[in-house]
């Protein structure tokens, strides 16, 4: 809010109603701004959900799998379609199976040598997103029968969200609508838990909104998580390699 012309009612009204989910066009007619305004409201504060996503790991159980957005389109084919955007996404899972805490992250398709990301990819994924003392890490690798099957739906979830409520989002700006989403279903309390972390991060601008481009960070020192367990392709007696 740092710099801002926008007063702080109006800042408060939209912490209120982007914390349960709504489009900048809406923002702009509920709290009588114009859509610019609105748009960049929204996207400072989905970074504030991104720096805090970004401090937590996941432990305990974890599953990770793929998935690819595609927008309002549908590919069900395995080749590489120009609209694909590979996700993978990873499930804390508590003692009742059900999912804790979930974190889904974008990925560059330059990194990908299939249409899905691949086990190398979900290597990456759990050195940067999972604890090392977490019990146990299932990465399942598509096609697999072994994918934990409410992680799917969830993103399956998402993925309509996005389409329903924003017409489609681009590579741009995916990872910031994927971590709003996240955000909401982790946060028990979110509009309190928002305008808490509004006072704590660090603003972004509108340039650095606009100019930036997707780039996967990939860990610089990637290596095997000590309790990774592999899902492999489907074959007439599906194992687990350790």
């Amino acid at each position: 809010m740092e710099g801002t012309r926008t007063s702080l009612r109006q800042w408060f009204q939209a912490i209120r109603l982007v914390a349960v989910g709504i489009n900048a066009k809406q923002l702009m007619a509920r709290i009588n701004v114009t859509y610019k305004t609105a748009w960049l409201m929204s996207h400072k504060l989905r970074h504030a959900m991104t720096k805090a996503d970004a401090k937590t790991l996941l432990t305990g159980s974890v599953h990770v799998q793929d998935a690819i957005y595609g927008g309002p389109f549908s590919h069900p084919s395995n080749s590489p379609h120009a609209h694909d955007q590979p996700v993978l996404a990873g499930a804390e899972v508590d003692e009742q199976a059900q999912i804790a805490y979930v974190k889904m992250k974008q990925v560059d398709k330059s990194l990908l040598k299939r249409r899905y990301p691949d086990r190398e990819l979900g290597e990456d994924f759990v050195g940067q997103h999972v604890a090392m003392d977490a019990q146990e890490v299932f990465i399942s690798s598509r096609p697999s029968k072994h994918r934990y099957q409410p992680l799917a739906k969830l993103m399956r979830q998402a993925f309509r969200w996005l389409s329903f409520s924003f017409r489609g989002i681009g590579p741009k700006h995916l990872q910031a609508y994927l971590d709003e989403f996240c955000f909401r279903f982790n946060t028990r309390y979110a509009a309190t838990q928002l305008g808490f972390l509004c006072a704590t991060t660090r603003t972004i601008t509108y340039p650095q909104l606009t100019k930036r481009s997707f780039q996967t960070r990939r860990a610089p020192y990637p290596i095997v998580h000590p309790k990774a367990k592999f899902f492999r392709a489907l074959s007439p007696s599906p194992k687990i390699a350790n």
